[in-house]
């Protein structure tokens, strides 16, 4: 582009910018002036309807005035400060004489008196006349008008503007004298007969009119900001189909339309009970509100008395809602924590196939995509070695961490034991070393909890702990950070049966089992979540997940499924999200929407030609929510997915609680080192395991297929 055309663009913009702020300027005057009157009229209406409430009094032969006490000339503070015969029942204030309800002939005056014609109002205090005289009387001098008393019965209403001299109404004549005089006297000489009433009414007005001016700054400076507005959305929009964001009221009116039985609230947001069964998604980074979030749901399901499964990996919400010194309300599950129960591992079983559930429960892959063989295998050698200690009546925690802590051939050794149909996890172990000593790693390293837990056997099942639908107590599942890794095998297994066992419940649409994890992603793989979140619904399992994003669970579970998990959370509450591939990921699944939008364009010539104005419509596809905006979200603020329902801006009420109890108590005896020495019952029964496994035939031997031993189930 040329230097003079870059000149001439330049003064053509300068040219249209002033012809737009001209016109600004100039429809912001008209628009305040006729506000200005608006308001002035308004003003003088309310003035004008207090005149036209006086009762006029009755003149008597002596020139005094009668009226009753409620006429509204006088303030009941006047006839009590210049009235010494009130009791009399006739008080008088200057030329006035007032009769009280107890005078004789107080219902006679009372019905003999009138209102204040309204013409005659129209006509000493007029709106147009006396509007007029403030803009014109500095340029203008007024004319007087001419008042003519004798009265006419024919007479309509007064008309000031059309009329050079008016006659006074019929109802007047008696309280003036006879004669023509000017308008101004006329005033002067009702107004005495009216307590100055009209004088008053008159000083409001002039009164009024300075601060009224304050309007044209007002309204100058709210017209530029409206227009200023208007001008940079230039376009309208129609929506047609595809998601779409609905205004927080007509949300939850949308919700209160339903008309189902509430369960949880958060202010105005009231879901339906039957939103529970589908499932909770909560995503949000540290800071963001999430824990402030799930302390409201947790709260709510303490007031309806309802079994939940906690998984608390900060102790936040034990310390903040569980009251343990009840073990009929609450139970903690910790083993480094001095109130934890006491558990038995052999306590989940309860019919052969328990063996393999249990198995697949604790042995999964950390990860998607990690060679399954090693922990197929591992699954099998576990199941075996827990198969040969229940036959034992092996049961306590601590003979499982021996068993799997010994020399390869004495596990070997107890494998070819058991019923012939029970060896095939010797065809993992027995052969070549490397790949057993694998097998052995990825099974060690998913059992390395046992040894805390070796002296702490009890009686308590979780799986029965489902199943008793009288137990409604609230299980809270610790992981202190500090110790996360250790605890991370044991808390994903006992999350799984207890999951497993909500399926195999009978259907019960009205009862409620609920899950709360936060921070999900620190769990291993839960190999029967799908099934949880799929079949859930019917046996009133309810799951709520949160998590600081989405990257954490795709490692885990990878990409196809992480679309499985996220699209069968039904009630979605995302707050703000750092991960950009998580921001992106909910960008895209929150949906599109098509609209058709009206483009509108204004180009102004400095010519008297040339001037244009276009609109045309365009169908266009778009994001409902950018991924930046699921990033800029303030804390406690949230987009809200309920199914068909719609998305929302939520804002989570702002309610906090304090702790009550400790968030963890350490148990110092399971921190000491060497603190524990085998006692002589274990000495006695270690050596009762390696005389059986020594007394074991080999596999070469001719009694390698002994007649196996019954089970005990």
């Amino acid at each position: 582009m040329s230097a003079n055309s870059r000149t001439y663009v330049a003064h053509e913009q300068i040219a249209t910018n002033i012809k737009m702020t001209f016109a600004m300027v100039f429809s912001g005057l008209i628009a305040a002036i006729f506000i200005w009157i608006f308001a002035l009229y308004g003003f003088h209406g309310a003035i004008a309807r207090s005149l036209k409430s006086l009762y006029l009094p009755l003149p008597l032969k002596d020139g005094t005035l009668l009226t009753f006490d409620v006429s509204g000339l006088f303030s009941q503070e006047n006839i009590a400060h210049n009235g010494s015969q009130a009791s009399k029942g006739l008080v008088k204030i200057d030329n006035f004489l007032i009769v009280f309800p107890g005078h004789k002939d107080y219902e006679n005056i009372k019905a003999r008196s009138a209102l204040l014609p309204e013409s005659v109002v129209d006509h000493v205090f007029p709106f147009g006349s006396m509007l007029l005289n403030i803009i014109v009387s500095p340029f203008i001098p007024e004319k007087p008008i001419i008042i003519n008393i004798k009265g006419n019965k024919k007479s309509g209403p007064v008309r000031l503007f059309k009329e050079k001299s008016v006659t006074t109404p019929i109802n007047l004549i008696p309280l003036i004298p006879a004669g023509r005089f000017a308008e101004s006297e006329f005033f002067a000489m009702l107004d005495s007969r009216l307590a100055g009433s009209l004088t008053s009414a008159r000083a409001r007005w002039s009164a009024i009119i300075p601060w009224s001016f304050l309007l044209y700054p007002i309204v100058l400076i709210f017209w530029f900001l409206i227009l200023k507005k208007l001008s940079k959305k230039k376009t309208s929009e129609k929506f047609l189909r595809g998601s779409e964001l609905v205004p927080y009221p007509a949300f939850c009116q949308r919700l209160d339309n339903l008309k189902l039985p509430v369960g949880f609230t958060f202010g105005d947001l009231r879901l339906p009970r039957d939103f529970e069964t589908s499932h909770f998604l909560v995503l949000g980074t540290t800071g963001s509100g999430k824990s402030v979030f799930l302390n409201q749901i947790i709260e709510q399901i303490y007031s309806r008395n309802e079994k939940a499964i906690i998984y608390d990996v900060k102790g936040e919400f034990l310390s903040k809602h569980a009251a343990l010194e009840d073990k009929n309300k609450d139970l903690i599950f910790y083993p480094f924590d001095i109130r934890s129960l006491r558990w038995s591992f052999f306590n989940e079983i309860r019919h052969k196939p328990d063996f393999d559930m249990l198995a697949t429960a604790l042995l999964q892959p950390p990860k998607e995509g990690l060679d399954k063989y090693w922990y197929d295998a591992a699954r099998d050698v576990f199941r075996a070695g827990l198969l040969y200690l229940y036959l034992n009546d092996r049961k306590k925690n601590r003979d499982i961490i021996d068993f799997f802590n010994q020399p390869m051939p004495g596990i070997i050794a107890a494998f070819n034991s058991l019923p012939i149909e029970e060896r095939s996890a010797l065809k993992h172990i027995d052969g070549d070393s490397k790949p057993a000593m694998g097998i052995m790693s990825t099974l060690q390293s998913c059992i390395p909890f046992f040894r805390y837990i070796a002296n702490q056997d009890g009686p308590f099942s979780f799986r029965d702990f489902i199943r008793d639908e009288k137990d409604r107590r609230r299980l809270y599942l610790l992981n202190i950070r500090n110790y996360e890794p250790i605890f991370k095998p044991l808390m994903t297994f006992v999350i799984d049966i207890m999951i497993r066992e909500v399926l195999s419940l009978t259907d019960d649409r009205d009862k409620r089992i609920f899950f709360i994890v936060d921070e999900f992603a620190s769990l291993g793989k839960l190999s029967s979540i799908f099934d949880f979140i799929g079949m859930a619904r019917s046996k009133g399992g309810a799951l709520v997940l949160a998590n600081q994003d989405l990257g954490a669970i795709e490692a885990t579970y990878g990409r196809p499924l992480l679309k499985t998990f996220y699209n069968n959370l039904n009630n979605k509450f995302v707050l703000r999200i750092e991960d950009p591939e998580t921001s992106k990921f909910l960008s895209e699944a929150f949906g599109e929407r098509e609209i058709i939008k009206k483009m509108e364009s204004r180009s102004m010539s400095p010519g008297d030609f040339g001037d244009r104005h276009t609109i045309s419509d365009q169908d266009k596809i778009e994001k409902i929510l950018l991924q930046s905006q699921f990033q800029d979200l303030k804390d406690f603020q949230a987009y809200v997915k309920l199914g068909k329902v719609g998305i929302t801006n939520f804002k989570i009420p702002m309610k906090f609680y304090e702790s009550k109890i400790p968030d963890f108590r350490i148990d110092e005896q399971a921190f000491k080192i060497g603190n524990k020495q085998p006692d002589l019952a274990d000495l006695n029964i270690q050596s009762q395991l390696s005389a059986s496994v020594a007394e074991v035939p080999g596999p070469s031997s001719p009694e390698s297929n002994p007649e196996p031993p019954l089970y005990k189930f």
